[in-house]
């Protein structure tokens, strides 16, 4: 509704755990309003966590959507957005790959149509030995949708052997 404009979501993977995540962000009314998403993700050592964020806002809301994950020793930590909806909708993911052989999975899909405008902006932060990341980005635009891709893979002392791929694909 229009009063409720942010939702914050904290996930905390104990160690040695599973867990997988589905978040559907979608509005009933038609209101000019600009909505801010925040989630931070604690992936405990050898832990996996799967989140999925869904944008199904109506076309009038300014969707907002800030994330950050902290992944430890052998954890993994897959982050999927599918975003389909709302008038703008910036999407930012940080993946801090802190621990020896964590992993971090970027998948994201859009689609754009009229005038839509979608900014995308991934990192994954390399720290721990023997760290990977993967950060793959699809999507298809209609009309005059706009779209922005910004992904960064950023390796830092600490982290020999480690791998990081990026690709991203419209239409």
């Amino acid at each position: 509704d229009k009063d409720n404009t942010e939702s914050t979501v904290i996930i905390d993977a104990e160690e040695n755990s599973k867990s997988e995540i589905i978040i559907i962000y979608r509005s009933k009314e038609n209101y000019n309003i600009e909505y801010k998403a925040q989630c931070t993700i604690n992936a405990e050592n050898n832990s996996f966590v799967k989140v999925t964020k869904i944008n199904l806002m109506n076309d009038s809301i300014h969707f907002e959507d800030v994330n950050e994950s902290f992944i430890k020793d052998e954890a993994e930590c897959l982050f999927s957005v599918i975003d389909i909806g709302a008038q703008t909708s910036s999407v930012k993911y940080s993946g801090n790959l802190e621990g020896r052989n964590s992993k971090n999975e970027i998948k994201s899909i859009y689609i754009g149509s009229a005038e839509k405008k979608i900014n995308n902006d991934y990192e994954c932060i390399h720290r721990g030995a023997k760290s990977s990341s993967d950060i793959s980005v699809k999507g298809a635009l209609a009309e005059n949708a706009v779209k922005k891709f910004k992904g960064t893979i950023d390796f830092r002392r600490g982290c020999s052997g480690s791998k990081g791929a990026e690709d991203e694909y419209c239409m």
